[in-house]
C-alpha cells in the first residue's frame, strides 16, 4: 500500500513537473488564413487571423488555462502582441491589434499563409 502511494506520488510530481515546462514553451496552434487590413472604426491595421478546425480548439484550451494572464502571441519567434486573456475564445476569427504600420500587419499575415502556418501562444515573459 505504501509501495503503491509513494509510486503515484512521484507519477503525480513528475507529470506537474511536466506541465509546467510544457506551459513555458511556446505551443504551435494552426492557422488556416490570414489577412492584414485596416479597423474599420479607428483605421488602425490589424491581422485578422482565421484558426485550423484544431488550431480554435487548441486556442480554446490555452485561453482557459490563462484566464487573467498575460501571453504572448508569437510569429515564429518574435513576440506581435502580448494581451491579458479576459475570457475563454473559443471562436474561429481573432484579430491581431496594436500595431504599428499597415507594412507591419502585411508582414505578419504573409508570414501566417501557408499550408503549415502557425502562431505560437504561451505566458508571457514580464
Amino acid at each position: 500500500m505504501i509501495s503503491m502511494r509513494r509510486s503515484l506520488l512521484t507519477l503525480l510530481a513528475g507529470l506537474l513537473l511536466t506541465i509546467g515546462a510544457m506551459a513555458a514553451e511556446p505551443m504551435a496552434i494552426a492557422v488556416e488564413s490570414a489577412e492584414a487590413g485596416l479597423d474599420e472604426f479607428t483605421g488602425q491595421p490589424l491581422v485578422n487571423v482565421r484558426w485550423s478546425a484544431e488550431g480554435q480548439r487548441a486556442f480554446a484550451l490555452f485561453t482557459a488555462d490563462h484566464v487573467g494572464k498575460r501571453v504572448d502571441l508569437m510569429v515564429g519567434k518574435e513576440v506581435v502582441t502580448s494581451p491579458v486573456v479576459q475570457t475563454v475564445l473559443d471562436m474561429r476569427d481573432i484579430q491581431i491589434t496594436g500595431l504599428v504600420s499597415l507594412a507591419e500587419a502585411r508582414g505578419i499575415a504573409g508570414r501566417l499563409t501557408g499550408k503549415k502556418a502557425r502562431l505560437f501562444v504561451r505566458l508571457a515573459r514580464d
